[in-house]
């Protein structure tokens, strides 16, 4: 079943009586040269213990198995969860749950920590934006889901290009606009083993800080993105 094919999931989603929810941020890969890129980000080995959250009808899942040891998936919607229950093989497990709603939920990653247990953590988004407007729509829209209230996520107007010194270091810094370089400042603010992920020209650049003045660097190219204003 070749399930990045729209005909095949139109089928599938009208048998199953399921449609992607705006409001749930669903959405259905199609793109094979995407899958294959995300694939390769993934950096896997076949010793990898592997989690993914909302596999949908499991297309980048079946293609993680041909790479890994093992493999949990977590699902909040019920059919898409019984579907990939006939699908799969002994290596996974599926948790029909809302991975937000998880509060105690542990799982052995090998990769990155050997024997040990993996916690979500009690993380914080910080938006920074250097166009008023912007930043007001932005804050409002997030504001519905309760994120601004509950403190997972703060809106800033400022210059992007100069990071946020004052709360750093940054376990992740992503762009969402194409910048014309990779400022020192967002490599400082950085934490050690920590990623920038940035659009520059036609490509997204994954930045990864392995010491104070060490960085790997990959490149995946065929993206198009607004450019990152500066602030003045």
């Amino acid at each position: 079943m070749n399930l990045t094919n729209i005909a095949t999931l139109k089928r599938l989603c009208k048998e199953l009586n399921i449609w992607p929810s705006k409001k749930l941020g669903q959405n259905f890969l199609i793109n094979n040269n995407i899958l294959d890129k995300i694939i390769k980000a993934g950096g896997l080995s076949a010793q990898d213990n592997v989690i993914e959250i909302g596999p949908g009808f499991g297309v980048l899942t079946m293609e993680l198995l041909k790479y890994i040891k093992n493999l949990i998936i977590i699902e909040k919607d019920k059919k898409l969860a019984e579907f990939l229950e006939k699908e799969i093989d002994g290596r996974i497990k599926i948790i029909i749950n809302d991975i937000l709603k998880i509060s105690n939920f542990q799982f052995p990653i090998s990769k990155q920590i050997p024997n040990s247990k993996f916690q979500i953590p009690n993380g914080k988004v910080i938006a920074i934006e250097v166009i008023p407007e912007l930043k007001e729509f932005g804050e409002k829209n997030v504001a519905k889901y309760n994120f601004v209230k509950k403190g997972t996520v703060e809106f800033i107007c400022a210059d992007g290009y100069k990071g946020l010194e004052e709360e750093m270091p940054f376990d992740k810094i992503l762009v969402s606009a194409t910048a014309s370089e990779i400022p020192l400042a967002w490599k400082k603010q950085l934490k050690i083993g920590g990623r920038i992920v940035v659009p520059i020209g036609q490509s997204i650049f994954v930045v990864e800080k392995i010491d104070k003045t060490q960085f790997s660097e990959r490149e995946y190219f065929g993206f198009s993105f607004v450019p990152l204003v500066k602030g003045k």
